[in-house]
Parts: C-alpha cells; sequence; structure tokens
C-alpha cells in the first residue's frame, strides 16, 4: 500500500492524504477495493479524523471484516502530518515527535449541528457482526446510529444481506453518494427483501409508470420513500386514484410529483380533496384544480388550506370561484407575499386586482402594476 500525503497551497487544511489499494485476484470477475481517505483538518483541533469512502467496482458486494479493518475510526494526530498550522514554522513537514492523543471511539455520540438530530451509537460492547454491519454503513457514509434507531431489525439482518441490497441497488444505476441520503431517509430499505421488496419498485417505474432505466435514478433519487413502499399496497393503489382523477402523463407524475404516489389515499389524497369540495367547490372543479396544480396534495390542511382561505374569504372578501381559476394561490406564502400584497393594494384603495397578478408577479412588476392602476 502506498501513501501520498499532497499539500495543497499553504493551508493545512487542504492536506489530503490518499491511499489507494487494488485487490488482486485469480478470478476475473474478482472486484476492485479502492479507500480514499480523506484527511479532515480544523482550525478548533488537533486531530485529523479520516474520512472513509469505500468505492465498489463491478457492482460486487465487498465483506468487510474486522480482522483487516478496524472498528474504530482511523484517528491520526495533526503533529503527525505536519509541525505546525498554515502560519506556523515547520511549512508543512512531517514532525519528529508527534504529540500522542486518545482517539475517540467509534460509538462515541457525534457533535451536535444546529438543526439537526443525532441517534448516538450503541455501546461498545457489541457482537462482532454488528460491529462489522455500523463499520460498513459508516465507510458508506450512512449514519449508523440513525439506522439502528429508526429500523431496529437491522440488529438482526446478516452482513450479506445488506451487501446484496447495496449491490443491487448500484446495479439499477444509484450511486454511491446517493447511498446516505437514501438509506437516511429510508433505514428500512436495509432490511428489505430483492426479490420482494425492491425489485417490484423499480418494476413498477418502468411498467406502470413508464420510466425509462436510465431516469430510475432521478426518480429514487427525488423520493427515496419509493423504495420504502410496498407496490401492492401503497404505490399501485395510488397511482390508480390519481389516474382516476384524470393524471394521464405518469411519466411527468414520477419524474415531478412522486410523492404522491407514496401517500395514502385514505388518510393524505382523498381529505384534501373532500376539504376543498366542502368550500364550495364541485368535485369536478377539485380534480381539475390538482392537474393544474399537483402540489395541492401535499399542503397541509390546517396550516395551509384552512388560513390561507380563511384570509381570501374574510379579508380579502373574494369569491371561492377564483380559487377554481388560480389553484395556485395555496402555493404562496401568507405571512411573506399574501398579505403584504393585499394590504399594499387595500393603502391605495384598489381592490380588483386579479390573483395570477397580484401573486406571480416580481416585486418590481407588482409595484408597475400598481402604477398603471392608480394612473387609470
Amino acid at each position: 500500500m502506498a501513501v501520498f500525503v499532497e499539500q495543497q497551497g499553504q493551508q493545512m487544511d487542504d492536506i489530503e492524504a490518499k491511499v489507494g489499494r487494488a485487490a488482486n485476484s485469480s478470478s476475473s470477475t474478482a472486484a476492485a477495493v479502492v479507500l480514499t481517505l480523506t484527511v479532515i483538518l480544523t482550525d478548533h483541533t488537533d486531530v485529523a479524523v479520516i474520512d472513509i469512502t469505500l468505492l465498489l467496482l463491478d457492482f460486487s458486494p465487498i465483506p468487510l471484516s474486522c480482522s483487516s479493518i478496524p472498528p474504530l475510526p482511523i484517528i491520526m494526530p495533526l503533529h503527525s502530518l505536519c509541525s505546525g498550522s498554515g502560519s506556523g514554522g515547520g511549512g508543512g513537514k512531517f514532525a519528529a515527535n508527534p504529540r500522542p492523543i486518545k482517539p475517540p471511539s467509534l460509538f462515541a455520540s457525534p457533535s451536535r449541528t444546529p438543526n439537526q438530530v443525532h441517534f448516538p451509537l450503541p455501546p461498545p460492547d457489541l457482537p462482532l457482526h454488528l460491529k462489522e454491519k455500523i463499520l460498513s454503513l459508516e465507510v458508506l457514509g450512512v449514519d449508523a446510529g440513525r439506522a439502528l434507531a429508526l429500523n431496529p431489525a437491522f440488529r438482526a439482518a446478516s452482513l450479506d444481506s445488506v451487501h446484496a441490497i447495496i449491490s443491487f441497488l448500484l446495479s439499477k444505476g444509484l450511486h454511491h453518494k446517493d447511498l446516505p441520503r437514501i438509506l437516511g431517509m429510508c433505514p428500512s430499505v436495509l432490511t428489505a427483501s430483492v426479490p420482494a421488496d425492491l425489485a417490484p419498485v423499480f418494476d413498477f417505474l418502468s411498467r406502470d409508470l413508464g420510466v425509462a432505466p436510465a431516469d430510475h435514478r432521478r426518480v429514487v433519487n427525488k423520493c427515496p420513500r419509493l423504495l420504502a413502499s410496498s407496490v401492492p399496497h401503497q404505490l399501485r393503489p395510488a397511482l390508480l386514484y390519481l389516474r382516476r382523477l384524470g393524471f394521464r402523463d405518469l411519466a411527468w407524475l414520477a419524474h415531478h410529483e412522486p410523492v404522491l404516489l407514496v401517500s395514502s389515499v385514505d388518510r393524505t389524497l382523498m381529505p384534501k380533496l373532500d376539504f376543498l369540495v366542502g368550500l364550495g367547490l364541485s368535485q369536478e372543479d377539485t380534480a381539475a384544480m390538482v392537474l393544474r396544480c399537483p402540489g395541492l396534495f401535499t399542503f397541509s390542511i390546517e396550516k395551509n388550506f384552512k388560513p390561507k382561505f380563511e384570509y381570501l374569504d374574510k379579508e380579502m372578501g373574494r369569491r371561492v370561484e377564483e380559487l377554481k381559476e388560480f389553484p395556485q394561490y395555496f402555493a404562496f406564502s401568507l405571512e411573506k407575499r399574501i398579505k403584504p400584497r393585499h394590504e399594499e393594494l387595500c393603502r391605495r384603495g384598489m381592490h380588483t386586482m386579479p390573483l395570477p397578478a397580484m401573486l406571480k408577479s416580481t416585486d418590481e412588476e407588482f409595484r408597475e402594476l400598481m402604477e398603471k392602476n392608480t394612473q387609470l
């Protein structure tokens, strides 16, 4: 194994350690493994944490063994790489006497960042097979603590089954860089059955929706929950309901609004249409509205529909029929767009501007519209 340490510029936080390893085998189908080790240096610590990215070639599962890969993260003292910070002496030369430090445990809780929930990893007294699975996830960039917390069944899953799932997803066109987000959002995929759960989803995309295999990655990345949804119990019933409403371009639906396919017909789709009908619109009107603005299905009744309709009705004094012509009204912010512009129109004594002109225009266009109406 050859180790190359490259300093980019004069900044110590740009040092990268690149380690290349090729696995030689007599088998022609043997996969090559490349481990890219990136040294992360910060201004607040003298520890360089090495982030390991595993690249699997030929989509072959690579068994990970704790006998060959240490179960703890690779921690290197900063002074073992260089003898100073960017402005200190040494100019990036290797230090003769690195200061020893105590490496943190893989199972320690990560530092908290704003607006991020961290799941602490289990204690270190774990069975070897579970440590291997945790290492596999961390190597892929998946938060193993979160996966274990949200999918306890992962503890009992075999390492071979996890590798088989990863290999299958890669064979369907997904990239390694996609996996942290997909598996982080849907950790249940880690214990799914390839033939019973995952393969039917990709067949559904191709056969039912007309999505080309080359576009599977784009659709799955847009809505990872597709991989965690049952075709017979969730995806196909939602598709049938949407088709009855009038959705015809199913490939467009998959590319632009795939979240509708993972939405419950009984708990999400139907109640929102029923609410719109309750405002005084007909079934035909509401169906036409969601066809023009499919995003209506993604809006909350309590946090969106109710307050915005109440403002339209009581404060703006407008008729419900205007929603039929402009369902996009519900897509605009009540506090940042609807209220300020209505109040500005009221200050100028204007009450006749159509909703599309009032809300779709930019700030400059809105001012010009008000000036023109004032002059008239």
